[in-house]
């Protein structure tokens, strides 16, 4: 008696997307994950706009943008070909680590609100799709699910702008991290760093972070000591080193190394 060999697909709900988005805990770490990607992008700032009378928050860089194999790895959810701490060059005298890893950044932005429109360029080619979290979440089978991109030809557009159509909670709630310095420094300040001049790696002071509510604006401060930071309630300054994979924790006299082992 033959057997007969059968084959059955694997069937992935859309729901998976909301329970994947749990990966990312806070708004301010996904503020953070597309700020690194404009990073990453090779962009020299990277603006932040919330209008919160028409309830739009707008993410918008002026790096590499993205064409159609990028679009792709954005859509390919939990999965990065970025290695952390990876040296990228930036100009001909400094180069970027590379910050983003997890391939969180499609993800990231439905933590502001539903709806969703990306444009971005590269190489003169301009391409505009747009997603609907609740109609994802509805697929039965999301690797099904398709996205219209429209492309066109662009000398004049450089980067990508990301738009959302955001909820009350997240007007309420951004506004709360720009009003509050101690929140609005911890993202404006993010990238402020001197860790990583290590005689090969000149460190990149270029990268300005622009936050900006209802017509208010800040920015970054690269005049800011971290050191002096908060100095009452730190207890340890840690450090981590993507070469050696140990973190070390720091206090006046005091130095504990934990090697790969322990992370």
């Amino acid at each position: 008696m033959s057997n007969n060999v059968e084959q059955v697909p694997i069937t992935v709900a859309g729901n998976i997307l909301s329970e994947l988005s749990e990966k990312i805990p806070n708004n301010i770490i996904a503020l953070n994950e597309l700020i690194k990607n404009a990073y990453d992008a090779k962009s020299p700032k990277v603006d932040i706009v919330l209008d919160s009378k028409t309830k739009q928050l707008t993410i918008r860089d002026y790096g590499e943008g993205m064409d159609k194999e990028g679009i792709e790895k954005l859509f390919h959810i939990s999965s990065s070909d970025k290695k952390y701490g990876k040296a990228i060059p930036y100009d001909s005298e400094t180069r970027r680590l590379t910050q983003g890893s997890k391939g969180l950044g499609f993800l990231s932005v439905f933590k502001f609100g539903k709806r969703v429109s990306w444009k971005t360029a590269q190489n003169g080619q301009l391409s505009e799709f747009a997603a609907d979290f609740d109609s994802l979440v509805a697929e039965y089978n999301i690797t099904d699910k398709q996205l219209d991109i429209t492309v066109s030809n662009s000398d004049s557009f450089r980067g990508t702008l990301i738009q959302i159509e955001i909820d009350d909670y997240n007007v309420e709630t951004l506004s709360k991290y720009f009003s509050e310095e101690k929140i609005r420094n911890k993202i404006l300040n993010s990238f402020i760093d001197d860790k990583i001049q290590d005689g090969k790696i000149s460190a990149d002071q270029n990268f300005i972070i622009n936050f900006s509510v209802d017509g208010e604006s800040k920015s970054t401060d690269y005049k800011i000591q971290l050191r002096e930071q908060n100095s009452s309630q730190q207890l340890f300054r840690i450090r981590y080193s993507s070469d050696s994979q140990e973190i070390i924790f720091s206090k006046e006299n005091q130095r504990y190394i934990f090697g790969k082992n322990y992370l």
